[in-house]
């Protein structure tokens, strides 16, 4: 299975800019024969795209089951890839930090939804904006993952979910500065061996202050695409 993460610009609100970002990325994949690519957490709206306000957000964010994920489930069909991103989810009359993965035929294959808080501010939300209850392990092609969102592998409220060694997926928002990054990568990079051998990780770009980045760790290496610029890590053997 070849695997490529995608740190690639999206841009707070505008679903357009974001949606064709996807396509774009999903046409150079389809022609370097990536079987999925990944972008990272809220990609689709934009991280910081919530007002707090549910009357407001509840246009922002949009079903897992809906005319716009059917586009992209069209998406994966026409370009044969594999497709896994993160977006806010409107599930009845509650809001997820959610990610979804979907086959190379379009089928759902999880739909994650993010079991720590750090997505939200909880002074200023209320219980519309809700969190997941758990952290399946799923399997694509013969490989079984867990995705952790962000703080999924930092909150010690929900780090037990991620005890069973699977490779994990690690989609996030991280808005450090690149002198931050010389040294935080190093924490992240022992934090994710914490709870498995292989970690995918994976940074939006957002303007001004999210550099981006994407990243395999391992006991024996990073694996990296460096920050600031748009592109795909291509992982070509995954086991």
């Amino acid at each position: 299975m070849k695997i490529g993460l995608a740190s690639v610009e999206c841009r707070n609100k505008d679903i357009q800019h974001n949606k064709n970002k996807i396509i774009e990325y999903m046409q150079k994949a389809n022609k370097l024969s990536i079987d999925y690519l990944f972008f990272g957490e809220a990609f689709f709206q934009g991280f910081d795209s919530l007002s707090w306000c549910f009357d407001i957000d509840r246009n922002i964010a949009i079903p897992s089951h809906g005319s716009v994920m059917k586009s992209m489930m069209q998406a994966c069909r026409a370009y044969q890839i594999g497709l896994g991103f993160g977006y806010f989810e409107l599930h009845k009359e509650h809001i997820y930090s959610s990610y979804i993965i979907l086959s190379k035929n379009g089928d759902k294959i999880i739909n994650y939804r993010r079991i720590s808080e750090g997505w939200k501010d909880p002074k200023v939300t209320n219980s519309r904006y809700k969190e997941g209850m758990e952290s399946p392990i799923f399997k694509i092609d013969d490989n079984f993952f867990h995705i952790a969102l962000c703080g999924d592998l930092w909150d010690e409220k929900t780090i037990h979910h991620f005890k069973q060694k699977k490779n994990i997926l690690w989609p996030v928002h991280v808005d450090y500065t690149l002198e931050e990054w010389a040294q935080e990568l190093k924490n992240y990079h022992q934090q994710a061996l914490k709870y498995s051998s292989q970690v995918l990780m994976v940074n939006n770009i957002l303007k001004p202050n999210t550099q981006g980045g994407a990243f395999l760790f391992s006991h024996k290496t990073i694996l990296r695409h460096s920050f600031d610029f748009e592109g795909i890590l291509i992982i070509e053997s995954f086991k």
